[in-house]
């Protein structure tokens, strides 16, 4: 399952001014950071439905009170990325990277909505170039694998904190507290909020957040999932056997996506980009002993992966490497319940229980 988000980043008004805003707009309940970097962050509840004229709504109404500039972003399932740029209360340009993923559309509304540079340019940090957003909006390789990637891209070149930018309202709720270290900086608006508070870590001194280790891990077996595969080679089904060239380009936008996410982890002697790729095309058993034998710390969360997506030779050969099926991963999920999500008849399941009954026994 992929990410789903929408939050609304507003530049050129202070949090207080925001807050103050915000019930006359929406009487939902919402989370307003405090500002950082001329940016101030807002989480609306009310559109977590993923409803895209609520969020125009919101935010356009904003724009006109504070006469500030609000972009409203939205993530549905990592397969779209979407922004709406108002200021002073209009709207003054659109992006959608998948324009026809629920229908076809003609090109003028594809142009419409294919993002402006020169209108974004406006807002970003000083020294950044057309360029450096075209290559973002419109890349030459096409839009990444996982479309919140686009948002992250963007936020950096806006000086938006980029923690705070692939984040909604139920994101907050459910991880503010670990995932975002200026949580107390955020105001809760409406009945029934409260402030939260970050929670010490089991490990004083250790960062909370999650590495990115086995996230790479995840894009790096992308190609054996079944369910995107056809033949001994794992070519995705949706580019058919007659199209090597579109696969193959689907697999270096998953390594390419591997190597970005392995440059953002801290996991000491963790294996190169090259050893994991040399070892993933070796199959299950090869990357899995190379896991086991660099990082075996992280054998919990990559194996919570495997089962989620249904990798049953991988999640075989990390059992077999010694992968804990009841051990819980950061998320507080273990194996064993990735694995139940298909089904207790599963094989997927069965495999994991199988791995579990005989710990118990030993």
């Amino acid at each position: 399952m992929g990410a789903f988000f929408t939050n609304l980043q507003i530049c050129g008004a202070s949090a207080k001014a925001v807050s103050e805003a915000l019930p006359r707009q929406t009487d939902s309940r919402a989370y307003v950071s405090g500002e950082k970097n001329g940016w101030v962050t807002v989480y609306p509840e009310a559109t977590e439905d993923q409803n895209g004229d609520t969020l125009c709504a919101i935010a356009g109404g904003l724009s006109r009170s504070l006469k500030a500039d609000v972009l409203g972003f939205l993530v549905h399932d990592s397969d779209i990325a979407q922004y709406w740029l108002y200021r002073n209360g209009k709207l003054t340009d659109e992006f959608n990277s998948a324009p026809d993923y629920f229908t076809e559309v003609n090109e003028q509304a594809r142009e419409r909505v294919r993002g402006d540079a020169e209108i974004l340019l406006r807002l970003c940090l000083a020294g950044t170039t057309r360029a450096q957003l075209d290559e973002v909006l419109h890349p030459a390789d096409g839009p990444p694998v996982m479309a919140e990637d686009i948002v992250t891209e963007l936020s950096k070149l806006l000086g938006i904190d980029e923690s705070r930018a692939i984040f909604g309202f139920e994101y907050f709720e459910e991880e503010g507290a670990e995932s975002l270290p200026d949580v107390e900086d955020f105001e809760p608006i409406g009945r029934g909020l409260e402030r939260k508070r970050a929670k010490p870590h089991e490990n004083a001194g250790a960062n909370p957040m999650l590495d990115s280790f086995p996230l790479a891990i995840n894009m790096l077996t992308q190609a054996w999932n079944d369910e995107l595969a056809t033949g001994d080679q794992g070519i995705p089904a949706m580019f058919g056997r007659d199209t090597a060239g579109m696969a193959r380009q689907m697999r270096e936008m998953l390594d390419k996506h591997a190597r970005d996410l392995l440059k953002k982890s801290a996991l000491p002697g963790r294996p190169s980009l090259e050893a994991l790729k040399t070892a993933r095309d070796q199959g299950p058993d090869a990357l899995a002993a190379l896991i086991a034998e660099k990082t075996p710390g992280q054998l919990t969360e990559i194996g919570v992966g495997a089962a989620t997506v249904g990798l049953e030779a991988f999640l075989a050969a990390l059992l077999e490497c010694g992968l804990n099926p009841s051990a819980a991963s950061f998320n507080g999920r273990t194996t064993l319940t990735a694995a139940a999500q298909h089904g207790t008849d599963s094989s997927i399941y069965r495999l994991a229980k199988a791995a579990d009954d005989r710990r118990a026994l030993s």
